[in-house]
């Protein structure tokens, strides 16, 4: 199993590619990608760009991507971003969420 887990923030994006045992295999930063600030075709352009880079001499689809970004919860940037991950077509499987909610699962010792 492999995942990319992307924080989108609005002035930088990191990138981490981790296998099923939390091993980091790649990792990577990108400018920013708040919707707030850029436009949906200068946000795909950064996470295609950060991926590919991260996702460089490792083969095939990973089996999922989180993408943590603020303004999830606005129906109109979560249904932006779906679309972009989409249109990417770098996983089996797309999460978006909130990046308070990627912090809170950071941050805890144990996982629920």
């Amino acid at each position: 199993m492999r995942v990319l887990g992307i924080d989108a923030g609005a002035t930088k994006t990191e990138c981490l590619l981790a296998d099923g045992q939390g091993n980091i295999l790649a990792k990577g930063r990108g400018s920013g990608t708040n919707f707030q600030l850029y436009d949906e075709d200068e946000i795909e352009f950064v996470l295609e760009n950060l991926t590919m880079r991260v996702l460089a001499g490792h083969r095939g689809m990973v089996d999922a991507l989180c993408l943590g970004i603020a303004g999830a919860g606005r129906e109109r940037d979560h249904r932006a971003m779906r679309r972009i991950l989409n249109r990417l077509g770098r996983a089996r499987e797309n999460i978006v969420t909130h990046d308070a909610l990627i912090a809170l699962v950071a941050g805890a010792e144990e996982r629920f």
